[in-house]
């Protein structure tokens, strides 16, 4: 039983390692892309002589926004795994 709750305990520590991580990510990333969109913001009130800048931007944004789509997909994931991890443990528990 011991043995078991060691395996559940450490199983436990990397998922919330994984999710601290995520939540780093997402922060960097939110913070990237408001960035880029301020940026963005400044271009296009330059005019067009930015349309060059302005595209390779907006691409930029894309890739994040998705990148961030895809991290909070990964930490439904985590959350999910996290949540049958703990009721096992609640099931040894009884």
């Amino acid at each position: 039983m011991e043995k078991i709750l060691a395996q559940l305990e450490k199983k436990v520590e990397r998922v919330a390692s994984a999710i601290s991580r995520l939540k780093e990510e997402n922060a960097s990333l939110t913070a990237s892309n408001e960035e880029l969109n301020e940026r963005l913001r400044d271009l296009e009130k330059q005019g067009s002589s930015g349309d060059g800048a302005v595209k390779g931007l907006r691409s930029r944004i894309s890739k994040l926004e998705q990148e961030r789509k895809t991290l909070l997909e990964l930490r439904k994931r985590v959350e999910t795994r996290l949540e049958a991890v703990l009721s096992q443990f609640d099931w040894l528990e009884k």
